[in-house]
């Protein structure tokens, strides 16, 4: 049997699968402290025994194998989190061999050999939730270098007519700071599942991740973009990033094949697990 965990900003995922990938067991908790995640992790296996375990974790994570920190939560503004050995603390939980990448490189992973995405070698994969973060592969591989993809802090182009100064302690206004679900929240005192879908917030949202998607497309040029996370389930919203993509292309990039940014930029197919099944594919094939 094959653990996995998916370890977000706000909720953990537990899961465990058999040798054929069926996904036999999950719960869904919050994530809370590091001294709850460890206590539940405890728990949750001792219960159910395996021989691996894949995390997705938030970040960012030292993924360097040679380093002294390699499987640390490195400066995160998650509070409590920075510096925590989140992989050497799940082998002594579970007592298993641990493998570990992002959330959103796990989210990419999970989609491309469990969902629908199977035909492609080079994916992208955008989260839009608590934070913002994004997980690229290429030639099917997920993309590591000195720390791996961080694109929810690129500095971005202020919206016009937009007053909000950002909320990332780091950047102020990078993606994350003024566009994630914490930036939602403080914008409006709503939370985004609460907005309804012609708040005149939603096109300050739609024009920051459009602005996301098309530095993704000119700089990568992956296959596909997927986008998910629980602010991407707002009725609308990727609509309205198709169109303010277009209008930042303005024609010009070749999506070949007669592709459209419609057929371009894509929601999850696994219903919220893709991060789990990643995290499984990790502790089965771990020569990424």
């Amino acid at each position: 049997m094959f653990g996995a965990i998916e370890i977000g900003g706000t909720k953990t995922i537990f899961g465990v699968f058999d040798e054929k990938g069926q996904l036999t067991d999950r719960l869904l908790i919050p994530t809370g402290t590091p001294e709850n995640f460890l206590a539940n992790t405890e728990q949750y296996f001792s219960e159910r025994p395996i021989e691996k375990v894949g995390i997705a974790a938030f970040g960012p994570i030292c993924l360097d194998s040679s380093s002294e920190k390699y499987g640390n939560i490195l400066n995160t503004p998650k509070k409590g989190w920075s510096e925590f050995d989140l992989k050497k603390t799940v082998e002594k939980a579970t007592c298993a061999q641990t493998f570990i990448d992002t959330d959103v490189n796990c989210a990419c992973i999970g989609e491309k050999y469990y969902g629908k995405f199977a035909d492609f070698k080079n994916l992208a994969y955008i989260t839009v939730g608590t934070g913002i973060g994004v997980g690229v592969l290429i030639d099917g591989k997920p993309l590591h270098g000195i720390l791996h993809p961080e694109m929810g802090h690129i500095p971005i182009k202020p919206v016009e007519g937009d007053q909000f100064e950002g909320c990332c302690p780091f950047h102020k206004c990078c993606l994350e700071g003024m566009a994630s679900g914490k930036a939602l929240e403080l914008r409006s005192g709503r939370k985004g599942e609460e907005l309804p879908p012609d708040d005149p917030v939603w096109s300050f949202e739609s024009k920051y991740i459009a602005q996301l998607v098309y530095s993704i497309t000119v700089s990568l040029s992956p296959q596909r973009i997927i986008l998910g996370g629980g602010v991407m389930d707002s009725k609308g919203l990727l609509d309205r990033i198709i169109d303010d993509v277009m209008s930042l292309d303005r024609g010009y990039y070749s999506l070949g094949n007669g592709i459209t940014f419609k057929d371009y930029l894509c929601r999850p197919s696994l219903a919220g697990d893709q991060a789990l099944y990643g995290a499984y594919t990790l502790a089965q094939h771990h020569d990424f």
